[in-house]
């Protein structure tokens, strides 16, 4: 994990405690994916305006930009990539690309994070051309029996390169 990257989980953890601190009504009353991380990104865009990153843009359901085309659908294994949240600079750079952070993908405990998986590893592999970072798969937590309502990590991918 290079020195970039590293700050990229970091500020995630930190986006995380806040979110579990103040959003456990959300999770324990069943709320969707989309009002989660719609949520999630109100505190990752707090957390970004303090850091290194504070040039970034936090999107949800964010599907366009491919192939310098920022019209294009994104298109992952052949299908329409709708991505749960993504952190990046809008538009594409002629001689930069796209810069594209980091993916995050949410999941209920239970439900399988397979595709999900196999689509952030598709966004941090620069064969793919989407030039990302790294890449989340957040599990939504409710655990009744141990009093824990909030997010945590599961899976982390990042991109093979120092940017």
């Amino acid at each position: 994990m290079t020195g970039k990257q590293q700050q990229i989980e970091q500020l995630l953890q930190r986006t995380i405690k806040h979110f579990n601190k103040k959003e456990q009504f959300l999770i324990k009353n069943n709320l969707c994916e989309r009002c989660i991380c719609a949520r999630f990104a109100m505190y990752l865009e707090r957390v970004l305006s303090r850091s290194v990153f504070r040039d970034y843009t936090t999107d949800v359901e964010y599907d366009r930009g491919m192939g310098g085309n920022d019209y294009g659908k994104k298109r992952v294994f052949g299908h329409d990539a709708y991505l749960d949240l993504i952190v990046h600079k809008r538009g594409y750079d002629e001689s930069m690309g796209y810069d594209n952070l980091f993916a995050v993908e949410f999941k209920w405990q239970g439900n399988d994070f397979n595709q999900d998986t196999k689509r952030l590893m598709a966004l941090v592999d620069n064969e793919n051309g989407f030039m990302y970072r790294a890449g989340f798969a957040i599990r939504i937590i409710s655990s009744h029996a141990d009093s824990f309502y909030g997010l945590t990590i599961e899976e982390c991918y990042y991109n093979q390169q120092d940017f």
